[in-house]
């Protein structure tokens, strides 16, 4: 791996680090938090992921004229690499960026070539540790912010699907479309909701996601969170006030996809919030129908009650409805 290389090659470890701070790069106090670490290659390590999460510009001068002034060995052999593996680049100083974000030869500098069409799913980078510098790195390149794969998804959508919460708030930070919708009209919440990343979802929301944006199939953020199964994640939804009453395609609540699941932690937060357990979906089914007709055995002693509770809640109505006709016959 290109970082293990230079993490094994700098061995002037305290010379390099008053360089970077006499340059700016480093502030004075990075002595210190360094100075609790003997080991040289643990140093090293350190010093290398916090350079590269601040980005091109502190990358570009570490290596010029920082590195090549302490390690002019280790700049010239790491400079006649990267310039023969990248043609496309012929900034020497960009070369050595590229150099120092790539984690191995499949990674950014090999595989890069001046391209301003850059796909999302280059732009998410699932190979290397420091996901958010180089998003940083490729926008800076000119990488399209909002351009969509085969599936109508930006590098907003992949990162929320995937629950990369650090590359999400660079590529929101940067103007990435939140309200963006793909082919199924699922904006990054929906798929954040899906799969459960509580973290990005609180992100997403905090910059101004629309916590009840419906998909094609009518679906909330909140209706594929609790068919999936993630509790948290509905009842961060439900601390923000998503509307449990919102009915899908099909005429279902989030209650009916969590019955028909058998999702019981998650039935409980909904008729909590207060979901109403007689709402019949098309075919006229309510959530105790739908609980039935999968016949769920998951946590039996639990969900026993809750079945109970809700065939007494529509017992009580009907009871309550036959009573009130005889009356007024």
């Amino acid at each position: 791996m290109k970082e293990n290389e230079l993490v094994s090659g700098i061995l002037n470890t305290e010379d390099l680090l008053d360089v970077l701070i006499s340059y700016g790069v480093l502030q004075p106090d990075s002595r210190a938090l360094m100075s609790s670490i003997s080991a040289r290659e643990e140093k090293n390590s350190r010093m290398l992921n916090t350079l590269i999460s601040r980005g091109e510009r502190t990358c570009r001068i570490f290596f010029y004229p920082c590195l090549k002034r302490v390690e002019p060995d280790l700049y010239q052999h790491m400079r006649t690499y990267v310039g023969g593996v990248n043609e496309g680049i012929r900034d020497a100083r960009r070369q050595l960026i590229g150099y120092l974000l790539e984690k191995d030869k499949q990674g950014l500098v090999k595989n890069s070539k001046p391209n301003k069409e850059l796909t999302p799913e280059r732009i998410q980078p699932n190979s290397v540790t420091n996901k958010e510098a180089i998003v940083y790195f490729l926008l800076r390149e000119g990488a399209k912010l909002n351009l969509k794969d085969r599936e109508g998804r930006t590098a907003l959508h992949r990162a929320s699907e995937r629950g990369h919460t650090a590359v999400a708030l660079a590529l929101a930070k940067a103007g990435a479309d939140i309200h963006a919708t793909d082919h199924t009209s699922k904006t990054p919440l929906h798929l954040a909701a899906q799969n459960g990343h509580e973290t990005l979802m609180a992100l997403l929301l905090r910059v101004g996601a629309q916590i009840n944006s419906v998909t094609q199939d009518g679906f909330t953020p909140l209706h594929l969170a609790s068919q999936s199964g993630h509790t948290e994640a509905v009842a961060q939804l439900l601390e923000g006030k998503a509307d449990i009453r919102v009915k899908d395609k099909q005429g279902r609540t989030a209650l009916h996809w969590a019955a028909a699941q058998g999702e019981v932690g998650i039935i409980q937060l909904l008729l909590d919030a207060g979901s109403d357990a007689n709402a019949t979906e098309k075919e006229k089914k309510t959530p105790l129908h739908l609980a039935a007709m999968e016949g769920h055995t998951k946590s039996e002693a639990h969900s026993f009650h809750f079945w109970c509770e809700m065939a007494f809640t529509v017992a009580k109505n009907v009871t309550f409805l036959f009573i009130f006709l005889l009356k007024n016959k």
